[in-house]
């Protein structure tokens, strides 16, 4: 009588494997025409832009896909520039705000978070 262990043991062992996949035709491997690999070359250098529009073109592949191309047969491929960071106003501080605070309650004058005093000195300030 078959266990369910059985099934399982069958099942994984007649999984295809994985090095199969690797025996493909090198006309299976190569999306690329000799006349795209031709307009590859022509368009170099390549930019983003240029493989775009040569990916668009081919219709069968991707812009990586050309850039990746490119790059195997040695085409110059320029990057796109990042984008640049802009500064974000963050404001104050919060050791300029703690500062703030200390001089107009009027408060000891140290480093660091308020104290459990001090807090309750703010809290009794804002309802009054």
């Amino acid at each position: 009588m078959k266990t369910m262990f059985d099934s399982i043991k069958k099942w994984l062992y007649n999984q295809p494997r994985k090095t199969e996949k690797l025996n493909l035709k090198k006309s299976d491997q190569n999306m690329y025409t000799e006349q795209m690999t031709a307009k590859i070359i022509a368009a170099s250098p390549l930019n983003l832009d240029k493989a775009h529009a040569l990916a668009s073109e081919f219709g069968t592949v991707t812009y990586r896909s050309v850039i990746s191309k490119a790059k195997s047969l040695g085409v110059e491929y320029i990057k796109k520039a990042p984008a640049a960071k802009t500064v974000k106003d963050t404001g104050p501080t919060k050791a300029a705000l703690l500062l703030e605070i200390r001089k107009t309650l009027e408060l000891s004058d140290r480093e660091g978070d308020l104290t459990k005093i001090e807090l309750q000195t703010i809290l009794t300030a804002l309802v009054a």
